[in-house]
């Protein structure tokens, strides 16, 4: 995706996490639009691909964590993934 073009469904994009909303997802933003993302980590650069195209936000899915978050912990139980 290039600097100017406007971001679509479907695109990805990469992410600095720097806070989390209400809902429980980390934030990020790109050409000053929020973007939530699910199933990211606060603090770590990920990328995510978009999922739903607002008035002044976006909302997307984690990909893949690009640099992880020094705050990343390891788990508890093997199966949290599955069941948090």
């Amino acid at each position: 995706m290039s600097a100017t073009a406007r971001p679509k469904r479907g695109d990805t994009v990469e992410l600095l996490l720097e806070e989390i909303d209400e809902r429980g997802r980390t934030l990020g933003a790109i050409d000053g639009r929020r973007v939530a993302v699910r199933g990211g980590v606060l603090g770590a650069r990920v990328r995510a691909r978009i999922t739903r195209v607002l008035r002044g936000a976006l909302e997307a899915s984690c990909e893949c964590e690009l640099v992880p978050s020094a705050a990343r912990g390891r788990a508890r139980c093997p199966h949290v993934a599955s069941c948090g």
